[in-house]
Formats: structure tokens, C-alpha cells, sequence
């Protein structure tokens, strides 16, 4: 069943091609009928009987018809058999256009429906007909339009048979052969249409696709000459463009001949005959010599002239094209085959150079996208290459000047800059190169190892963000433009790729790369550690066994190779500046020995980097004994042998510039000439014959490279100026011809790392780079930074960090200081997160104070008192120059609430890495509170938990009686208040309100010193203050502080510090910045002042400066540093909203009072201090230091009495005693203020009372256990005996010390029994209350007195005198 059904499929199969062949073959014959040479010849069946008087192609063809439905297993079919008539056709050169169009359409649907089997065993030999004949296809003209259908056709069917499953067939000179009529049929007369021009490129490309698609089939070759081909490609120059014509000399249309075959001899032998068969013969498929030839042909195109017209310029981009095809197809599997790798590195990379900055944008952008394909798929093969591109190309024409700076006279660099539009396009696409480099996950990092880690290379890494940052920038006067942008997006990429990895990053792996990366930085190297490095490892990353495996190990030797280039570099400035004092640092810092080395000297000024090679040849070319010895040394570690006198000379000026003077150059040269025929004492006779040798080299190249020397020296003339001087012999032309040559294609140029680079290719440069590479098997590759399993990247990425994060931000900045899409906004504020999220994973507390610094103030709404004119932003009337309100502005202002909702994610996740960006932040809070933007439930998140207490009640009840808050009771009484007032004015004459205006000169009815009324917002300003509210309730403001306990406790008290200095005049900002110019000021003239200013701009820990002996109170100290800030406190609303939130911080942190309490108090105390009036922020004040002894004495002290009651430590029960002693503060009222306060007072004063002899879980509370605090707390309460609404709480919080309360167990207590009396007695001569309260004050006597009689009499077993001893510093097991 199953092989009748196959069977059934394979003559399905057989009649199908049959049908295919046969309708072909009679379209082809139907159109050769139409010509009038076959149009005579009668007869169109098969069975005709004069069919022998049929033209021989036509009598094919009816061969071929009359077998095709004969044959049944196709594979087994001779595919020239059907294919020959068509191929005779297209090989004619009798046939018109049409037939020959026909029969390559047959071709090509035989090709495209797979009738060539690639089992069939004549297949190979098929398919070689097929490109023999239509590569050598002819046919007679006609019109142009006809005749490029048909050269179209050829274009079709020749990358048909490259791409049809049996193109693999195809030996290496048929596809030499196809790319040579691909090319020759868009470019052979130069004549051509553009679209035929286009469609012949187009076909390359895909042809190069398809046989670089078999490299990675083809094996590995180790040995170049063994798949050697001599070029068979050749562009066709201009000047022949006249006569390579397509017309055939008598008239018919022809692809030209190819040159010679590299394995077949001349072109036409080939098409002897392509209907036999010989299998012998069949060519091997296409290999490595083909795709050798392929890419070197490619190659070929890429290169300019100065001054190229358009249509070299295209060729040049084409060639570019046909290489990024071959590496896009198999670009993986180049490093495989050494010779693939040499034509990109030598030919194709000198190609590049050479054109990048001739040509315009199309050129430039072809180049850096190859660049970029070469870099993602052969990188760690290219680190020569990789710099050359970046210093001689894509850095140079970012970073190129205006037109107008650049020179007047065209050069190779210049020539492409011929406009500004021109500057600006070539500007952005290598700006655009760069990005996407950036974009690479681990291009950075490799950079970064690879040359700013390696001594003998730039620091490409740092001159590539220093040119983004100056990119980023705009110029004075203009505005920001697409460059700024994307020089802007280069440094994201940068930071998002550090920021990335650092997500994924294992957290103990970070800190211990961190340690391991500070002891290999900061350990102490000696002279000998130093220079040996240098010679061990030649101050490289390649060949030094360190960084041959990688991980940490490699890790802490490439930052002993940063560290060790860096201090290089400064021994070179100071070097450069004066030799003698530069080595005398160089001993100073211990680099060099003391008396000095001539070994240590010439090493340094051998492998220092960024060393003035004038300056070195002046040194090396002094007369002094010593410099002469140091002269000595330096040549000697130059090695010379197996190397030609030109190379040698070459090598050995590379390291300075040769000095004027003859008779230093003399010295250069004997020796030089010395260790040169040491080294290679068979090339010269003796060192005289290489000391006139390199004379006369050097005399060459200065007549043959300067353009004064009119007349240049002639090879004729070199090699007579030379005879007789190889010690009396001649030296053999072919020696002199290879150096006169070598010297006229290549002058001896300084590569001077001080010289800027411009762009084009630097021969001197690229030899520099060269000989580095050769010194070490490995030197020209790159290690990789991507290694498995943990990425090695991550190790540098906090080096990377430390040199990108300032540009970064700052570049970012700029976009808020311009007019910007969303998209753009929304780019940079992504880039200040992800900066953000480096600093926090990585705890860098600069970084992260430097951002929310910066995103502060862009967050910054607008001050109610300062007229903000609508020029920017326009209200919604239309007008312009009229004020707005603030917090409608800052609804309008898109980018300012971005800022914030910014700046505010930032402070919730990484709060804990921030220090002095608090003040900024607090500042922004503050702000928003005044312009009345945070929201009840905003305002509820940073007010005290209820647990703590809630808000502050007023002791006056509403309306309804209830007692409401003391911020909501005061608002009504203001707005009750603004009322009276608007009333008062309206009911004056109209005119005299506005004249009174006018003499008051109040520019803004949004606050100021004028009384205006303000007018009522519209619709779409009502709406713009409403947005305004959702984004700070969005931004989590309250969030921020209710989860102040999860900061640490550097963090929080920087918190705290910014708190207390917010409301003075000058904000939290202000006063830090005040505070660090002042700390710094005490230190430059030696006096340490009080401390108050430490790192962070005055944010310091408090917590090791607090001794528990030094009581809380105390004005001195860097505790209380922030008091004299906050006593200037002028906005009475804005120190209340800050005391609020300071309190609620330091409630939520009962186990950190020691580190918040000094601040609080030392705010309270100023605010207390200061004032001169009763008002509802004293008011607070008091209330606020009551309820924090309220709060937190039971976390203090604990519960229960006697010495052994209380959990507590010594330091917790000092601190307490501080807190109570605090309280002391109220003493210090004004008389009238502390009349209008005496009320609250006594009320916080009974609930303290409450809370402290409340009972416990060990017993009675008592909380205060000193007479110090005891007596604090009974005078306050008799402070309120003679006041007529304070004195019932005085006397509540008395009769709770004395009697107990519901308890009835009294807390009276030898320490403070004393004091008692005291109040007590008070209470009973007060008039307050009437005769009913001196009677309970004298049961109160009673009670107190019964207290002292128990204790004489020891009716309690004594406790009460073994506490009373205990408190009085005793210890009463031992009665010391």
C-alpha cells in the first residue's frame, strides 16, 4: 500500500516537471517563431514530416518534448539533456532579446522548482552549465528599455542558482564567474539605468549572502597559502568606461569576458561544450578560496579620493554593503580561517580608516555599521582595530569642530566637511555609532579592561564619556539639538548598563570584590614591584599570566594595572612640566630610587604613557654623563634582531621626538647603530655602515614628506648617495630599493599621545598600535568580560560608575533647563533612577546626595511670596504677564512634578544611602505644605500615629463641643479671622483700596506684603491645582517618613538635621551649606569650632558624640549645633509643620532616642528660647517635649520600683533622667508667655503623671525614680495653682504622685516626698478651686505625712530606705 502510493507521488512528480519543461519549451519556440528567422520554417507538431528542415535549437527543443513525459524517475535524468536547448539559446548569439528572455525565464523556474535533484549525479555538472552559459550569455540589442528586461532576468537567474538547494554544487570559478557578471551588468559602461545599476547591487549582496552561508561548513584552514587566489576582480576605472561597452561589434548585447579563472585558465575555454558530460571532470563545490576572493572583491571598493564625486561615494558605501553581508551571514566563523581574518584587519580596516572621515554620511554611516557588526561578532580578535576606529574615526568626527575652525585648505580629514550641514550629519552618525556601541552589554567594560586597565594603550573608556559629557551640552545661546540628545543617550546606555548588572548582581560577591578591590589599590608597592610590572607584563593586559583566567583574580591585577597608570601619568605631567623636578617626585612618591637609577629613568620614559616626546628627546639627547648613560639603557630595551635597519629605525624613534640639533641626532644614531649591528651583525658590515645608513633613512623621509622640498629625491639618487658606504662595499639594490620605497609610502611619523587626533587614518598611529600588538602572540586580543557563569563585568562596574555617574547627571540636567518632547523627559528621569539604583545597591552616598540635590531643584515648586510671571507657562485666559498661583503653575509644569515623583521614588527605595540630599528634600516638603499641596491623607501619614498619640488636640471644643485638632481649630480661626477682614475692606471706598494698593507696591495677589484679595481660580486652574495635589499624594511624601525606621542611623540623622534647619531662612539647604563653610573655615585657621559641620555638608551620626553623663539639656556640643539655626525661624507655619514631622520621626524610633532626641530638643529649645509672645507653635512646642517624656520614659525606664525593678540599661536610665530634666525648658518662658502656656502645660503635665505611676507588669510604675525629675515635674505642677483654668490639672497630676489615683498606693518616696509638700503646700494657700481644693490639698498633707511616719517607723521592712539608698548611687548588697 505504502509503495503504490510513492509510486503514485513520483509520477504525480514526473508529469508535473514534465508540464513545467513542456510549456516552456513551447513559449520559447512561439517567440523564436515570431522572428523572422525562424518564421520561414513551416511546421509546428512533432510528427512533421519536413521537421529535419527545422532550425538544429529547434529541433532540440522537439527532442526534448517528445522524451519529457517518457521519463519517470527524474533524479536519474541527466539534467543537461532538457536544459540544453535553453542553454543554447542563451548562449546564441543569433537570438533577440525576447527569446533570450524566454529561455532564462525556463532556466530559472527549473532552478526555482527544484528539478535538479541534488541526488542526481550529474547535478554538479548541471548547475556549472547553467553558470557557464548565462555568465557568458549574448544576444542581439535592441532598445535599452528590452534589453536591461533581460539583464535583469540574467541578474535573476544567476542568484538563483546561488540560493537553490543544489547551488552548493557550484565550483569556486562559477561563483567567481556570477559575481564578476552581476557586478559587469550594472557597472560595465557606466551608461547603465539606475534601477538595472540598483537591482546588480541588490543581486550581489544576496549572492554574497548566500556563499558566505557555507562557511560555517567549511573547515578550519590554519595555513593562507593553501587557499591563496590571485584576485580575479577588478573595478573598472573611469577613463575605461567609454570603451567597455555592452555592444558586441556587431551589435548583440554580451556580458564581457571574465579574466583568467585561478584554476581554469581564459574564460571562453569554458564553453566548449555544455552538453557532454564528464563526470571526471566535475568540478569540486564552491570552498574558502571562493569566499576568499568573494570578500576581497568586496573590499576592493571601499576606498576614496579627496574630493570623491556622488557616484564614488556610492561605490564605496556598495563595497561596505557586500562586507556587512558577509559578516551579517557567517561573521561568527571569520576567526576560523586566518586569511579571512587578515583581509579584515589589515586590508578592510585601513579601507575604513582611510574613508571614514573623506566621505559623507551615507559612507560614514555604512562604515559604522560595519564597525558595529565587527565589534558584536569578532571583537575579542580586533583590539587594534577597535581602538584605531574609535581614535581615528568615530571619537575625532563626534567631537570635530565647527567648519568654520577647521583648516582652510582641504585635507583628507576635511574634505568630507564641506558644509555645516555636512559637519552636523557626519557629527551625528558617528555620535550614533558610539550609542550603539554603548548599547552592547558588555562594550563598557571590555573598553574599560582592555585599554584605560592597560598602560601601553589610552584610557578610551574615559575619553569616550568625556566626549558624550561635551556632547550633552549645548553651546552658548543655542538650543538643545538631536546631538545633545543622543550624546545624552550614550551616557544612560552607559549607567543603565552598570545599572542593570547591578540588579542581578549577588550582593556578597559585591563586597567582597569591593575588599579585595581596596587592598589590591591602596597596597604599598615598592620600586622593585614597580618596575617590575613594568617589564614582567610591559604594563599590559596581554600576556601577563594574572589576567589569563578570569574572576577576581584577574580582577585585582587589572586595578593594580589602573593604579599603576595612573601614577604613571602623574610622574609624566610632572615630567613634562621640568625633567628634574618630575624625577625628583617621581623619588618623592618612591618610583624611583634614591641617587637615581639610569635602568629606572629609561624605563620610565619607555613605557610611561602621556609623556611630551619632545621633552623626552631632549632629555635623552643631553650631553651629561648621566643622561647619556640613560640614553644607553633605553636603547638596550629595544630588541632589533631578525628586524630591517628601516623597521629598526622605525621602532626606535617612536618613543621621541629626534632634537634639532646635529650633534644630539649624531648620538640618536651611533647608539642606535651600535645595537643595531649587534643584533644583526650579517645586515650591515659594521655600526658606522648602520650609523650612515639610518642618517641617510632619515634624510629620505624628511625630502620625500615635506612639502617645501620641491625637487624629491629620485631612487636612483638614494642608491648613489649610498655606494660604498657598507664598509667600502655597496649595499644590494634590492635592499635599498625596499627602503627607498617603504620610506616614500610611508613616512616615519611620531604617534605623540599629546597631539589631538583627528580623524583619518594615521599611518604613524597604526604602526604604533602594530608593533604593540606583535610584541605578544595575545596582544592584539581582547580579554572578555563575559564570562560564565558570573558575568566579570560586574567587578569594574563600580570603576565605571565612579567615572560616569557626575556627567551623567549633569548631562541630564540639561534636559530640564529646555523645552523637551515627553519622551525625552521621560528618558532622562529613567537615567536618574537607574543612577540611583547604582548608588543605593553600592551605598555611594555622594552619588545619591548629588542626585536628589539636583532633582530637588528642578522639583522646586514656585514660592507663594515671589511673582511668577506666565511668560513660560500661560494661564487660562490667555494672558500673558499676568501671576498665577504657585501651586497652579506647578500643576502645569510637567516636568517639576516628574521631578518630583522622581526625586521621591528615589528617597522610598534608597533612603537609607541619603545624607545631605535630606535639607534639599525637606526644603521641597516644606515648600509643598505652604502652597497648601499635601493632602489630608498626606498630611495624616506625617503627623504622630495614633498609638503615639495622634495630632495635638485643642483644649477648646468646636461648635459641636467636640475637641478637634489644634492645626485644624487654629485654620478656622484664621479663615474666621480673613473673613472679618475681607469684610472690613470692602465696606471703604473702592477707589482708596486701589490707591492703597498701588502705594503699597504688592506685585503678587499670591502672597508677598500685599493685602489683595486673591482672584478666584478658573475651571482649568482649579483643575491644574488639582493635578498638582494627586502628584504629591502619588509621590508617597508621608511614606518617605512614616518608614523612617527602616533608615540607618547615619542616615536618620541626617534626616533629623535636615528637620531642624528647614525652617530657618535660609532652609535646610542653606543652612547645611552654611554649616560646611563654616566648619571649613575653623579648620583652615586650626580652631575646631563645635563640630557641628562634618561630612555630608553637616549631616554627622550623632550617636558617638552622645555621653550618657552629659545631660540632654546642655547647649553644647555638635548635638545642638542645629539651635542656632532654628532660632532664626521667622515662618511660624512652616517650623510648626516641621516640628510635627521631626516628633512623628523620632516617636517611630523609640529604639533609636539616643540619635533623634538631641535634634528634637535642641529645635524645641530654640523655639521655646525665641519666644517673646504666646502662639500656637510655643504652644506645640511645650506639648511636644511633654509628650515625648510621655512617650518614651516607658521604653527607657520600664515599669515597676526599687533598684532591680527597672530591665533598663545605665545609659537608657541617664538618658532618661536627661529627658526629664528637659522639661525644665518651660522655666525658661517669657512671664506673659508662660501665662498663656501654663494651661497646656498643666494638662500634658497630668497626662505625663498618668502614664508614669500607671502600673506596670513588675509592679507600680514608678517611671521618674531621681529627685531631680521628681522635683522638675511637682513644681510645674505647682507653677499652676494660682491659674484659673490650670490649676484643676496641676492639681489631677499632684493627687496622682500622692494618693494614687483609683489605686489608692501612693508614689510618694523619700527623693521626692519634699517636693510633694512643696506643691501640695501650694495648692492649700492657692485660691483657685475654692475651700474644696485646699481641703483635699491638706488630706493630700495627710497622706504624706502618714508616708514619713511609715518610713521612721520601718513599719515597710525597710524597702522604702533599701530604694532610697539605691537612688541615691548606693548599692545595697554590699552598703557601699
Amino acid at each position: 500500500m505504502a509503495s503504490s502510493s510513492t509510486a503514485a507521488a513520483a509520477a504525480l512528480k514526473a508529469r508535473g516537471y514534465a508540464g513545467i519543461l513542456s510549456s516552456e519549451s513551447a513559449g520559447v519556440m512561439a517567440v523564436m517563431r515570431q522572428n523572422a528567422k525562424w518564421a520561414l520554417v513551416p511546421g509546428y507538431g512533432y510528427g512533421d514530416e519536413d521537421g529535419g528542415q527545422d532550425d538544429p535549437m529547434l529541433q532540440e527543443f522537439r527532442a526534448v518534448r517528445r522524451a519529457l513525459f517518457s521519463w519517470r524517475d527524474w533524479d536519474t535524468v541527466a539534467p543537461v539533456a532538457y536544459l540544453a536547448p535553453f542553454l543554447q539559446v542563451i548562449r546564441s548569439v543569433e537570438t533577440s532579446g525576447p527569446i533570450t528572455g524566454m529561455a532564462l525565464s525556463a532556466v530559472h523556474k527549473v532552478l526555482k522548482h527544484g528539478l535538479i535533484s541534488a541526488s542526481n549525479p550529474d547535478a554538479a555538472y548541471a548547475m556549472h552549465a547553467i553558470a557557464d552559459a548565462v555568465t557568458l550569455c549574448r544576444f542581439e540589442a535592441t532598445d535599452p528599455d528590452h534589453d536591461d528586461v533581460v539583464l535583469s532576468k540574467i541578474l535573476h537567474v544567476l542568484l538563483e542558482c546561488m540560493r537553490c538547494a543544489t547551488g552548493r554544487l557550484l565550483s569556486d570559478d562559477d561563483v567567481c564567474n556570477i559575481v564578476q557578471a552581476c557586478y559587469r551588468i550594472g557597472h560595465q559602461s557606466g551608461k547603465e539605468s539606475a534601477l538595472l545599476r540598483n537591482l546588480s547591487r541588490h543581486t550581489l549582496r544576496e549572492i554574497v549572502h548566500a556563499a558566505f552561508g557555507r562557511l560555517p561548513f567549511l573547515p578550519a584552514e590554519s595555513d593562507v597559502s593553501d587557499v591563496h587566489i590571485d584576485n580575479t576582480f577588478s573595478v573598472a576605472a573611469p577613463e575605461r568606461a567609454e570603451t567597455d561597452s555592452v555592444l558586441s561589434e556587431n551589435g548583440e548585447t554580451a556580458l564581457p569576458l571574465p579574466p583568467s579563472s585561478p584554476t581554469k585558465g581564459p574564460g571562453p575555454g569554458r564553453a566548449e561544450s555544455v552538453v557532454s558530460s564528464d563526470n571526471e571532470n566535475e568540478p569540486s563545490p564552491f570552498g574558502l578560496a571562493c569566499v576568499l576572493e568573494i570578500f576581497r572583491f568586496s573590499v576592493s571598493f571601499v576606498a576614496l579620493e579627496p574630493g570623491a564625486d556622488e557616484q564614488s561615494e556610492s561605490v564605496c558605501a556598495f563595497g561596505l554593503q557586500l562586507v556587512l553581508a558577509s559578516l551579517e551571514s557567517a561573521g561568527g566563523d571569520f576567526t576560523r580561517h586566518p586569511a579571512l581574518m587578515s583581509l579584515v584587519k589589515n586590508d578592510l580596516s585601513r579601507a575604513m580608516l582611510t574613508v571614514a572621515p573623506i566621505g559623507r554620511a551615507p559612507v560614514l554611516a555604512a562604515v559604522a555599521a560595519t564597525v558595529l557588526q565587527l565589534y558584536m561578532v569578532m571583537h575579542l580578535e580586533l583590539k587594534m582595530q577597535l581602538e584605531a576606529f574609535l581614535r581615528m574615526s568615530l571619537l575625532p568626527l563626534a567631537d570635530v569642530k565647527p567648519v568654520t575652525e577647521l583648516d582652510a585648505t582641504p585635507t583628507p580629514t576635511t574634505a568630507g566637511l564641506g558644509s555645516q550641514t555636512g559637519h552636523s550629519d557626519l557629527r551625528r552618525v558617528a555620535l550614533e555609532c558610539l550609542v550603539d556601541l554603548c548599547r552592547q552589554p558588555n562594550f563598557v567594560p571590555d573598553l574599560y579592561v582592555n585599554f584605560d586597565c592597560d598602560v601601553r594603550r589610552p584610557n578610551l573608556f574615559e575619553e569616550l564619556v568625556g566626549l558624550l559629557s561635551r556632547g550633552a551640552t549645548p553651546g552658548q545661546g543655542t538650543g538643545l539639538s538631536d546631538e545633545n540628545l543622543l550624546s545624552l543617550e550614550g551616557l544612560l546606555a552607559i549607567t543603565g548598563g552598570v545599572a542593570d548588572r547591578s540588579a542581578t548582581a549577588a550582593a556578597a560577591m559585591r563586597d567582597e570584590t569591593a575588599v579585595t578591590f581596596d587592598n589590591a589599590t591602596n597596597a604599598p608597592m615598592s620600586v622593585d614591584d614597580f618596575w617590575g610590572t613594568m617589564r614582567d607584563g610591559n604594563g599590559g593586559v596581554a600576556g601577563a599570566v594574572a589576567a589569563q583566567t578570569a574572576g577576581p583574580g584577574r580582577a585585582r591585577f587589572l586595578r593594580r594595572n589602573r593604579h599603576l597608570k595612573r601614577r604613571l601619568l602623574a610622574c609624566a605631567d610632572h615630567f613634562n612640566a621640568k625633567p628634574k623636578k618630575g624625577l625628583a617626585y617621581m623619588q618623592d612618591i618612591g618610583v624611583l630610587t634614591a641617587p637615581l637609577c639610569a635602568t629606572q629613568v629609561a624605563a620610565f620614559l619607555k613605557h610611561a604613557p602621556g609623556l611630551d616626546k619632545a621633552v623626552a628627546g631632549e632629555y635623552l639627547g643631553d650631553h651629561h654623563e648621566f643622561n647619556v648613560s640613560v640614553l644607553g639603557e633605553y636603547v638596550s630595551l629595544f630588541e632589533f634582531k631578525d628586524v630591517t635597519l628601516d623597521a629598526a629605525l622605525r621602532l626606535f624613534l617612536d618613543g621621541f621626538r629626534l632634537p634639532g640639533e646635529a650633534q644630539k641626532i649624531s648620538r640618536f644614531l651611533e647608539v642606535f647603530a651600535e645595537k643595531f649591528f649587534a643584533a644583526n651583525p650579517d645586515a650591515v658590515s659594521d655600526a658606522d655602515a648602520a650609523y650612515v645608513l639610518s642618517y641617510s633613512i632619515i634624510m629620505l623621509n624628511t625630502d620625500q614628506h615635506n612639502p617645501q622640498v620641491k625637487h624629491k629625491m629620485t631612487l636612483e639618487q638614494f642608491i648613489r648617495n649610498n655606494r660604498g658606504t657598507n664598509g667600502g662595499a655597496d649595499y644590494p639594490r634590492e635592499t635599498l630599493e625596499a627602503i627607498f620605497h617603504e620610506i616614500r609610502g610611508n613616512e616615519i611619523k611620531l604617534a605623540d599621545e599629546l597631539v589631538a587626533v583627528r580623524a583619518g587614518f594615521d599611518s604613524a598611529r597604526w604602526g604604533d598600535m602594530a608593533r604593540v600588538s606583535e610584541k605578544h602572540p595575545d596582544a592584539g586580543r581582547m580579554l572578555s568580560t563575559s564570562s560564565v557563569p558570573v558575568e566579570e563585568a560586574m567587578l569594574y562596574d563600580e570603576d565605571l560608575f565612579q567615572v560616569a555617574w557626575s556627567p551623567a547627571i549633569s548631562a541630564t540636567c540639561v534636559v530640564f533647563d529646555f523645552p523637551v518632547e515627553e519622551a525625552a523627559l521621560k528618558e532622562a528621569l529613567d537615567g536618574f533612577l537607574g543612577v540611583a539604583r547604582i548608588a543605593g545597591d553600592r551605598g555611594m552616598t555622594t552619588v545619591m546626595d548629588q542626585l536628589v540635590t539636583t532633582l530637588c531643584a528642578y522639583a522646586m515648586p514656585a514660592n507663594a511670596g515671589v511673582s511668577t510671571s506666565t511668560s513660560t507657562t500661560s494661564s487660562s485666559s490667555g494672558a500673558v504677564g499676568v501671576s498665577q498661583k504657585p501651586s497652579v503653575l506647578f500643576g502645569e509644569d510637567d516636568r517639576k512634578r516628574t521631578a518630583l515623583v522622581t526625586v521621591f521614588t528615589i528617597a522610598t527605595r534608597w533612603g537609607d544611602c541619603i545624607r545631605a540630599g535630606w535639607c534639599p528634600l525637606v526644603d521641597v516638603v516644606l515648600r509643598l505644605h505652604k502652597l497648601d499641596l499635601l493632602s489630608g491623607k498626606v498630611r495624616a501619614g506625617l503627623d504622630v500615629d495614633n498609638a503615639d498619640g495622634g495630632p495635638m488636640l485643642s483644649l477648646q471644643a468646636d461648635a459641636d463641643g467636640k475637641l478637634v485638632s489644634f492645626r485644624e481649630f487654629h485654620k478656622a480661626h484664621r479663615e474666621a479671622a480673613a473673613k472679618l477682614s475681607k469684610k472690613t475692606s470692602q465696606a471703604g471706598s473702592s477707589i482708596l483700596r486701589g490707591f492703597s494698593q498701588l502705594l503699597s507696591l504688592d506685585d503678587s495677589t499670591w502672597g508677598g506684603g500685599g493685602h489683595a484679595t486673591p482672584p478666584p481660580l478658573t475651571a482649568e486652574e482649579q483643575s491644574s491645582e488639582d493635578r498638582a495635589t494627586r502628584c504629591v499624594e502619588k509621590c508617597g511624601v508621608d511614606a518617605v517618613f512614616a518608614h523612617a525606621q527602616y533608615l540607618g542611623d547615619e542616615s536618620l540623622g541626617c534626616l533629623a538635621r535636615a528637620l531642624t534647619w528647614a525652617a530657618g531662612p535660609a532652609g535646610a539647604a542653606g543652612a547645611a551649606a552654611a554649616q560646611a563653610a563654616a566648619a571649613a573655615a575653623a579648620a583652615k585657621t586650626g580652631n575646631g569650632g563645635d563640630g557641628g559641620a562634618g561630612q555630608g555638608q553637616g549631616c554627622v551620626t550623632q550617636e558617638t558624640n552622645m555621653s550618657p553623663l552629659k545631660p540632654l539639656s546642655s547647649p553644647k556640643g555638635v548635638r545642638d549645633a542645629s539651635a542656632a539655626v532654628a532660632a532664626a525661624v521667622a515662618d511660624e507655619d512652616g517650623a510648626a509643620f516641621c516640628l510635627d514631622v521631626l516628633v512623628a520621626v523620632t516617636l517611630r524610633n523609640p529604639t533609636r532616642c539616643r540619635l533623634l532626641l538631641p535634634h528634637t530638643y535642641g529645635y524645641l529649645r530654640a523655639i521655646v528660647q525665641s519666644a517673646k509672645h504666646p502662639s500656637s507653635l510655643v504652644e506645640r512646642a511645650v506639648f511636644e517635649l511633654l509628650r515625648l517624656c510621655r512617650q518614651m520614659l516607658p521604653a527607657l525606664v520600664g515599669g515597676g520600683c526599687g533598684p532591680n525593678a527597672s530591665s533598663s540599661s545605665p545609659s537608657d536610665s541617664a538618658l532618661a533622667d536627661d529627658l526629664l530634666d528637659a522639661l525644665r525648658l518651660t522655666f525658661a518662658l517669657e512671664p506673659n508667655v508662660a501665662d498663656g502656656m501654663i494651661t497646656r502645660i498643666a494638662f500634658e503635665l497630668k497626662r505625663l503623671v498618668e502614664t508614669a505611676v500607671a502600673p506596670g507588669d513588675r509592679g507600680h510604675g514608678d517611671l521618674i525614680r531621681t529627685a531631680k525629675g521628681w522635683d522638675t515635674v511637682c513644681k510645674l505642677a505647682m507653677a499652676s495653682a494660682r491659674h484659673p483654668d490650670a490649676s484643676k490639672f496641676g492639681f489631677e497630676a499632684l493627687s496622682l504622685i500622692v494618693q494614687g489615683g483609683e489605686s489608692k498606693l501612693s508614689h510618694t518616696r523619700p527623693w521626692n516626698v519634699r517636693a510633694c509638700l512643696e506643691a501640695t503646700s501650694a495648692f492649700v494657700d492657692a485660691r483657685q478651686g475654692g475651700d474644696e481644693r485646699s481641703i483635699a490639698a491638706l488630706g493630700l498633707l495627710g497622706i504624706a505625712s502618714d508616708a514619713i511616719g511609715t518610713w521612721c517607723a520601718g513599719e515597710d521592712g525597710g524597702a522604702v530606705a533599701v530604694a532610697a539608698f539605691a537612688a541615691a548611687g548606693g548599692d545595697p548588697a554590699t552598703g557601699d
